[in-house]
């Protein structure tokens, strides 16, 4: 099952009734560590006078940016990702969209800063955005992290990283519909029916489904990580 994006995000509000009793328990943490590689320039060469050889001229000295300013840049773009919660609000849909696609522009670089808005950020929707960064940038040190936000207070982040988890590892714990149980218990996630035809009835199933099983998802990751960690390979 998958969600479309930009409708999914906004309505994660609308199931929120059916979630929050059992979510508002869950918390995540961590620290905000920002990186970024330092971008240097040349400094200008020192002109000859005449009385020296070309080979004697002094050497370029290389000036590094300030690594503050880089990760205040930084910074300033995940922030981004906190736009577009609302189902209105089209410019702050390209505007996380954007963030987005800049922040996946940067690489594995960044992976660690990612990892640490998705775990400490307060804003859902940036935590939802840093998941959908480590879709594209993801490495095998962001798996843990990704499994960690299975217990997300916002039921589309923790469907958001399922999915990634499912993408970056080639490995599924939720059966397939039809299926009575998989072998780690866990049932499948009830398929829309056909006349249900809101935008968010997919979501409001999953909200339902992970109040009930949001644990033992996380649980069954957990271990199946721990058991393959070594073997898996992510490209």
């Amino acid at each position: 099952m998958r969600i479309v994006h930009p409708a999914a995000r906004t309505a994660a509000s609308a199931c929120g009734s059916l979630a929050t009793a059992v979510l508002l328990a869950m918390g995540l943490c961590g620290c905000h560590q920002l990186g970024g590689s330092p971008s240097t320039r040349e400094a200008p060469e020192t002109p000859s006078d005449g009385t020296a050889s070309d080979a004697h001229e002094a050497p370029v000295t290389p000036t590094t940016t300030s690594t503050a300013a880089a990760n205040a840049e930084l910074e300033a773009q995940i922030q981004k990702l906190a736009a577009g919660k609302d189902p209105d609000d089209e410019k702050g849909e390209v505007i996380h969209d954007d963030a987005v696609a800049a922040l996946t522009a940067r690489g594995s670089p960044i992976e660690l800063s990612i990892v640490d808005a998705m775990r400490s950020d307060h804003d859902w929707n940036v935590r939802l955005g840093c998941v959908e960064v480590l879709q594209s940038i993801g490495t095998k040190a962001c798996v843990p992290h990704l499994i960690a936000a299975l217990r997300d207070p916002e039921p589309l982040v923790a469907f958001t990283a399922n999915s990634t988890l499912e993408a970056l590892t080639k490995h599924e714990e939720i059966p397939a519909a039809g299926v009575s149980r998989g072998v780690n218990g866990l049932p499948p996630v009830p398929a829309r029916a056909p006349n249900q035809l809101a935008l968010d009835t997919e979501l409001k199933i999953w909200c339902i489904w992970y109040r009930d099983n949001g644990k033992q998802l996380h649980d069954s990751w957990d271990v199946w990580w721990k058991a393959n960690a070594e073997r898996v390979r992510i490209d």
